[in-house]
């Protein structure tokens, strides 16, 4: 981050007269020195950069990157800190092709403007379908020179791969989620081995506190996202998830009931935690989803339904749009009544536990 073209954006954000004097001066006239190999180099002036570790750090490079969101893409912008992830659809791969060009080629014009620079290493991007097409572009080509073709060298290209890593979670170009499941059920065999030792020393309620905070918070990270993905594809969780409860309730052997054994540990299983992260989307959102003004117009048994959206595709039913007022509408009409009086205060009147218990006895 340039300091100077810092200090002009931050009274947008409201930071004016002694507070924007503050920012200058913790910005101004920073200096440091580089030691490699017990050689300590000549100091220099700072002009770029906020001090590494510094709380204002990542808030600060927020505030000079926001407006990024403002472009005109014909596409979308997602960020999330230092992350950027561009977004393009189009009827044909031609259409989306050129698109992702131009629109990524906006974005590099921004970045100079603000004298940051992408990373290309780092740089790749995925084609996303449904359908295994592989008649699409394997490779971008971002032209700063203004003629093409051309053989400049600071004209980059970004290459296609088939999954990648975005803010935890791995994304494939089909949607599958079969490598971020298989992911998560690497992550979660050292946590299991943990627990196996564990259960010789510690009572079952610690065992819970402990599979909550190391197996479960690694679980449902980004569950609202994928999983409504196939139950085929989420077997290897499932397996894993009921045996680190068997191991918590010290039945080593498959015998009983893996229901039973999910009610005893008091925890519930990765379909139902699925829907109870999907049911409070809804809740979330209340406004979006229920149509508040006309319910009284609606006969009761539907007034307090979800509006769930139409899907061209079979794919569309296993999205979070299409599943949690699916799942919202399953719930009896007393609770979505209360649902409807209290959505604004759930912890004073309680719904959180309302839905669960009526999870844990619901049979799909």
């Amino acid at each position: 981050m340039d300091h100077a073209e810092l200090i002009k954006l931050l009274p947008n954000f409201g930071i004016k007269n002694s507070s924007l004097k503050w920012f200058k001066c913790y910005l101004d006239k920073r200096k440091q020195k580089v030691k490699i190999n017990g050689i300590l180099g000549d100091e220099m002036l700072i002009t770029c950069g906020v001090p590494q570790g510094s709380v204002l750090g990542p808030t600060l490079f927020i505030l000079y990157i926001n407006s990024i969101c403002d472009l005109d893409i014909n596409g979308q912008i997602i960020t999330y800190a230092d992350d950027t992830c561009l977004l393009f659809s189009g009827d044909t791969w031609d259409n989306v092709q050129t698109k992702a060009t131009l629109g990524f080629k906006k974005v590099l014009g921004y970045l100079n403007q603000r004298k940051l620079t992408v990373n290309y290493k780092k740089t790749n991007f995925i084609n996303f379908s449904i359908l295994k097409d592989e008649n699409n572009f394997d490779h971008l080509k971002i032209h700063n020179c203004g003629n093409e073709p051309c053989g400049e060298l600071n004209c980059q290209s970004i290459f296609r791969v088939s999954c990648t890593r975005y803010l935890g979670l791995i994304i494939d170009n089909n949607l599958r989620w079969n490598q971020h499941v298989n992911n998560i059920v690497s992550r979660l065999r050292t946590v299991s081995f943990k627990f196996y030792k564990l259960r010789i020393f510690l009572p079952v309620h610690t065992l819970r506190i402990i599979y909550l905070a190391l197996y479960q918070a690694i679980l449902q990270y980004g569950l609202l996202v994928w999983g409504g993905t196939a139950k085929n594809a989420l077997q290897p969780l499932i397996i894993q998830q009921r045996s680190i409860i068997r191991i918590g309730l010290s039945k080593i052997s498959l015998e009983g009931s893996t229901i039973e054994n999910f009610k005893l540990f008091n925890v519930l299983p990765l379909e139902k935690l699925y829907k109870k992260i999907a049911i409070f989307f809804i809740i979330k959102n209340y406004n979006q989803w229920v149509d508040v003004v006309n319910m009284y117009d609606k006969r009761e048994n539907r007034a307090y339904d979800a509006k769930i959206p139409y899907t061209k595709k079979s794919f569309g039913q296993k999205c979070i749009n299409y599943l949690s007022p699916t799942y919202f509408n399953s719930l009896p009409i007393n609770i979505k009544i209360s649902i409807n009086a209290n959505f604004r205060n759930l912890k004073k009147y309680n719904l959180k536990k309302l839905i669960v218990n009526w999870l844990d006895t619901h049979i799909d």
